[in-house]
């Protein structure tokens, strides 16, 4: 299997951006971590090649110190982005399952709240697959008032 499947990309805007997000973050993380190598190799050789202090290199290490920081927001970032992302395209499938599986039903063009039942160990108003599928038996959808 490729790396970014083409399917994927055909299903919507969303896929694209998920891809363009991912794309962005890798640059900026391959860029953000060559700055830091340099700075590092920077302070490392003025300290112990070039015989300078804390005072002499507080330039160099503020500047390790927001590179740092940057990488850590990040990575925090595309972790936000890649859950938000991924359930805005879990969605997306869905509600194509559901227009594929029941269309007379309506269930894709019409906003419905759906539930299981607590056996299941959980409760959400978008069943997983599974259950848009037809595995367990206990889906419950009201069309809206």
């Amino acid at each position: 299997m490729r790396p970014l499947d083409r399917r994927l990309l055909s299903a919507g805007g969303v896929a694209r951006r998920a891809a363009s997000v991912a794309i962005a973050v890798g640059v900026l993380s391959a860029l953000l971590a060559i700055g830091q190598a340099a700075l590092l190799a920077r302070v490392i050789a003025g300290a112990f090649l070039g015989g300078e202090g804390i005072t002499e290199l507080r330039g160099p290490l503020a500047a390790l110190a927001v590179v740092l920081v940057a990488r850590a927001l990040l990575a925090w970032a595309a972790e936000v982005a890649a859950v938000r992302i991924s359930g805005t395209v879990k969605s997306d499938l869905r509600n194509r399952l559901r227009r594929t599986r029941w269309p007379s039903a309506g269930l894709g063009s019409r906003k419905r709240s759906c539930s299981v039942s607590p056996g299941h160990g959980w409760n959400t108003r978008v069943p997983p697959l599974s259950v848009v599928a037809g595995v367990p038996s206990s889906l419950h959808c009201q069309a809206p008032a």
